[in-house]
């Protein structure tokens, strides 16, 4: 029987990066895991091990803890893939009771704000480490405590589905990377940096203007501020194209002499669409 590696997501079972993890390697042993950093610490504890973690939500916006991980120097996996997962949320509880409090992750709350406004307005949001997570504190709670979660996790934590699913016609995909210790070398089609800059006048310009100038198209940029320094940031980027494409390497180059470092996450396939929850 061929050995195939372990892939840690951020769970716990039933979360949206479980359901995206058992469709793309269903013959691995799957491994949930608290928090995106304790997702990465696992696949940097392993020899061979591949970790599954968020990076943006369609309503939500980028996923600040994915990207402090990859900015901490500690941090030495390369983005294997990108993923994407059309998410249908669902209400889940005990039928018939009152709702007071509702959990679920931050871009859950965020995504359903308005209908949960219309809903339930006098009830309490709290925002949780995943949608999993909420289905399972709603379901150690009272009667009156539901979660924005997943059908699969109603069944797991034995509630029901009350809505389903929350706003149907309104478009909510979230995309994931998957990290491992090797580069992927094959159908590369997008690549990710992180750049340390000195925050000084006209940086940033100067940091992107090669990109510019090369015709190359940038599908992320996100500051981080650097613990403990107001001297320089951190910029998350993410790049259309193989690190290997000629134009790619001409604007990395002059952008190299601009910034104080430029550390290449790896360049990766992505598989957008055929994912569903």
């Amino acid at each position: 029987m061929e050995n195939h590696p372990e892939v840690a997501y951020l769970g716990p079972e039933g979360s949206f990066a479980s359901l995206l993890a058992r469709q793309r390697f269903p013959e691995h042993r799957l491994v949930p895991q608290p928090t995106i950093r304790d997702v990465v610490r696992y696949v940097q504890n392993g020899p061979d091990r591949l970790g599954v973690v968020p990076i943006e939500n369609s309503s939500g916006g980028i996923i600040y803890d994915t990207v402090d991980s990859f900015a901490e120097e500690s941090f030495n996996l390369y983005i294997r893939e990108e993923l994407g997962i059309h998410v249908n949320l669902a209400l889940i509880g005990r039928r018939g009771q009152a709702v007071e409090k509702i959990y679920s992750h931050w871009v859950a709350l965020k995504h359903c704000g308005d209908w949960l406004e219309e809903q339930f307005p006098g009830a309490r949001s709290q925002a949780v480490n995943s949608t999993s997570e909420a289905a399972s504190i709603a379901a150690r709670e009272d009667s009156k405590a539901v979660a924005i979660s997943t059908r699969d996790s109603a069944v797991r934590y034995g509630l029901d589905v009350l809505v389903y699913p929350i706003q149907e016609n309104f478009y909510n995909r979230t995309q994931f990377f998957v990290l491992g210790r090797e580069p992927n070398l094959e159908n590369q089609m997008e690549t990710s940096i992180i750049v340390t800059l000195d925050d000084t006048p006209g940086a940033l310009y100067h940091l992107l203007r090669p990109f510019d100038k090369n015709k190359v198209n940038l599908r992320r940029i996100l500051s981080r501020n650097i613990p403990g320094r107001t001297d320089a940031q951190k910029f998350f980027i993410g790049i259309e194209g193989a690190e290997s494409d000629r134009k790619i390497q001409k604007a990395l180059k002059k952008a190299n002499k601009v910034a104080s470092r430029i550390r290449i996450l790896g360049s990766y396939p992505c598989i957008l669409e055929p994912f569903n929850s």
